[in-house]
């Protein structure tokens, strides 16, 4: 009971606080709308580029709340004995990535250093920002602490430390950096080609989703998931339900600031995010009813984790293009993600593959699905208010194939890039301190009771 209440007490005192911030930005924004502060040369432009960076950087805040979301949701998935290993490796994540995306990582992929970016890199401004990229390196940056903490969920309860630090010092510095170079940035390749990426399908989920993929394939399973004998998945329960429950509704608000955050917001650009929160809405919500019914009929209960991640399944599918979707299509969408994540998380276990937090079956694969369906129902009318400087063409259910076949481009260059990482070997911890939990051993205790380890 008093763990429970100092969660909700914590989670108002957040909520507080960011309500003061907000109000005190509004009253910092009234300065403009004064007709005797606004300077003579101001035109639409500087209004407009105002909206933006109030949007883009309070979208920003929403997104890096998200880290609590994912904190929550993974704590309360892993075993007790783990859980401040766990919420450990979130923080220290966050931190790295800001370091590591300041100095080298936002050069690399939005670096505007004509001498040296082509269509495959940026470069190389390293450790300074021209003033204009404040603003953009706060959304850039909250982008990529989510595809590293993706990563954790699914190598989490027998990772090194060492080597998940090292791991996720890499990610931000070059990995994420050349995804994001190729898909956001003007000069990219995938950018030219066509390639259509919302609120990060690609460039966050599947990417985050194939290194922890990855990294879970080369690590193995942990000890005693599966019958040594028959090889059946065996159940290690998570110790605590509740918290991935409150995780879950914190994803659930802070995606909204994740869909629409990376394009800004004037005139045009506000229906387009207004159309993006109703269709991650509806994406979300039909895949996890459609996760609860067929559960309910394939195994004769209401599994709670399950309805968390077909939650989190149907908001991965609608990023590829949430904004760019008569929202009725979210209804396909939701009910194909829901399917996506329960068989690609039978097919794991089928192949003795453990996922703790069930990532990869979240997010590399409903990130694919996801962006297929960038290509099957976007509207090119809506994508080019977005995206412009480049060719842009119809999808499937306007008549044109081309777009598919594009998608499909950047869903494999995504996933190859992602795969190099296989040469960095993560490290597994040693068996005795697998058993006796990380809290023990390198946290200075457990952080409660927890079941017995098997």
């Amino acid at each position: 009971m008093s763990t429970a209440v100092i969660t909700l007490w914590s989670i108002i005192f957040i909520f507080t606080l960011i309500e003061i911030v907000s109000s005190q930005f509004q009253q910092d924004d009234n300065v403009w709308y004064d007709s005797s502060n606004i300077p003579s040369y101001a035109t639409a432009k500087r209004i407009n580029q105002i909206l933006d960076y109030n949007w883009v950087l309070r979208s920003s805040y929403l997104v890096i709340f998200m880290q609590a979301g994912f904190s929550f949701l993974e704590a309360g998935m892993v075993r007790g004995k783990n859980t401040k290993n766990i919420l450990f490796k979130n923080l220290i994540t966050t931190a790295l990535g800001a370091i590591f995306f300041f100095g080298l990582g936002y050069s690399f992929a939005f670096d505007q250093g004509k001498n040296y970016s082509n269509s495959f890199v940026a470069c190389c401004s390293f450790f300074t920002l021209r003033e204009e990229d404040y603003y953009s390196w706060v959304s850039k940056w909250a982008f990529s602490s989510i595809a590293c903490t993706i990563i954790n969920g699914s190598v989490s309860e027998r990772t090194k430390m060492i080597a998940y630090l090292i791991l996720n010092s890499i990610v931000p510095s070059i990995v994420y950096p050349l995804v994001a170079h190729w898909v956001w940035n003007q000069t990219g390749w995938l950018y030219q080609l066509g390639v259509i990426d919302y609120g990060g399908a690609m460039v966050v989920h599947i990417l985050g989703g194939s290194i922890g993929l990855v990294g879970t394939i080369i690590l193995g399973p942990r000890l005693g998931k599966f019958d040594l004998e028959t090889g059946r998945p065996l159940v290690l329960a998570e110790h605590n339900i509740v918290l991935s429950s409150i995780g879950g509704m914190i994803l659930w608000f802070t995606f909204y600031g994740l869909h629409p955050m990376l394009f800004g917001i004037d005139i045009n650009k506000g229906v387009i995010a207004s159309r993006g929160a109703i269709s991650t809405t509806l994406s979300g919500s039909i895949s996890m009813v459609t996760s609860v019914i067929v559960t309910l009929i394939t195994s004769k209960k209401y599994d709670l984790k399950i309805v968390i991640n077909g939650l989190l399944s149907g908001f991965v599918a609608a990023s590829s293009c949430a904004g760019f979707i008569e929202p009725f299509y979210s209804i396909i969408i939701g009910v194909g993600s829901a399917i996506v994540y329960l068989s690609f998380s039978k097919m794991l276990l089928r192949y003795q593959v453990d996922d703790p937090c069930q990532s990869a079956s979240v997010h590399l694969a409903n990130g694919i699905w996801g962006s297929i369906c960038a290509s099957l129902f976007s509207n090119r009318d809506l994508v080019d208010s977005v995206y412009q400087n480049r060719t842009n063409y119809l999808s499937v259910i306007q008549g044109g194939f081309k777009l598919l076949f594009i998608q499909l481009i950047g869903i494999g260059a995504t996933i190859i890039w992602c795969v190099i990482l296989k040469r960095y070997q993560l490290l597994r911890i040693d068996s005795d301190v697998e058993l006796t939990g990380m809290d023990i051993r390198h946290h200075g205790g457990a952080i409660g009771p927890y079941h017995r380890p098997s």
